[in-house]
């Protein structure tokens, strides 16, 4: 509820493509603002949403894929080099990090990014170039840390299955929710013998298993029918700024499109693994993609009618 007057303001407010634009750079330079803080307190946020490693690499994430894809966009020189400067500041920041979370939704952003890009020979030249720095700001040690990332028997991955598999034996008990934010003080009556004491106070450490026990089948429909919805919007702008490529605002919602889909990506992969459910990033990205698809309905519309007029 605290989100909604945000996102119903931009639904309204948002109803051209110049504020929409400057809303997404908006985005991006506060973006950059958080990572330099990332990297200038050793891969710390500046508190809330943005406290601990984690959520910091799961935010810089999401964000990343509009400054690469607005650069493949841009022809301005001066905005060209501040989208490419704002990727290789997110992709340093995540190194800096140390999120093993953050670097399975960076590698898996960066694939689908690649995959859906329109150029893709310049992607993977300036992918590898990336790549590179992060190994050279990250060294031997963030290759060897990130190298554990798929290590479920050990270590903190042991602990989240554990935590996971509680999970679902209180969604199979309370099939109809927990109710939000219950997950934590419900933990104890669920937790495996692997603890070796009572773990009141645990988070789920993933969105889906925090969604799954706490809203129960409702909030579950729910949550995916609104991703559903999402998606197909997505694609939708995608078919549209195909079918109008050589108009440049239908070009700009085709890279809009691709970024969302990167960001989408990125986001679920690194919220696997962390209890992000209640956080802003997914819901305001909704209400752009909202306002998004909103505004291509007119340039559709104002594109079919000067094809008719001509």
């Amino acid at each position: 509820m605290l989100y909604l007057p945000f996102v119903y303001s931009v639904v309204i407010v948002v109803n051209s493509i110049n504020r929409l634009a400057k809303l997404i750079d908006f985005i991006i330079i506060t973006m950059c603002y958080v990572t330099i803080y990332c990297l200038t307190h050793n891969g710390k946020g500046s508190g809330n949403y943005f406290t601990d490693e984690n959520d910091i690499s799961l935010y810089i994430n999401t964000v990343i894929p509009f400054c690469y894809f607005l650069f493949l966009y841009e022809n301005n020189r001066i905005k060209k080099l501040f989208y490419g400067t704002s990727v290789l500041v997110g992709i340093l920041g995540v190194v800096k990090s140390f999120s093993r979370g953050g670097f399975l939704g960076l590698v898996s952003m960066i694939v689908v990014a690649w995959f859906f890009s329109p150029r893709k020979i310049l992607s993977i030249v300036i992918i590898g170039m990336l790549f590179a720095s992060a190994y050279y700001y990250g060294g031997d040690r963030y290759t060897t840390e990130m190298a554990t990332s798929t290590d479920a028997q050990h270590g903190t991955g042991k602990v989240r299955i554990e935590s996971w598999k509680s999970g679902w034996r209180m969604f199979l008990d309370n099939p109809l929710g927990v109710g939000g934010n219950n997950f934590l003080s419900r933990f104890p009556e669920y937790q495996s013998d692997y603890f070796k004491k009572g773990m009141w106070g645990r988070a789920a450490h993933s969105l889906w298993f925090t969604l799954i026990p706490e809203v129960g089948v409702v909030g579950i429909y729910i949550y995916f029918a609104l991703l559903y919805y999402n998606l197909k919007d997505i694609f939708w702008l995608k078919k549209m700024g195909v079918s109008c490529k050589d108009n440049r605002d239908c070009n700009y919602m085709y890279h809009l499109s691709l970024a969302y889909l990167a960001s989408f990506v990125g986001f679920f992969v690194s919220a696997s693994f962390i209890s992000v459910l209640y956080y802003p990033h997914y819901w305001y990205l909704t209400a752009i993609l909202v306002a998004a698809r909103k505004i291509s309905m007119d340039i559709k519309c104002l594109s079919i009618n000067n094809h008719d007029f001509i």
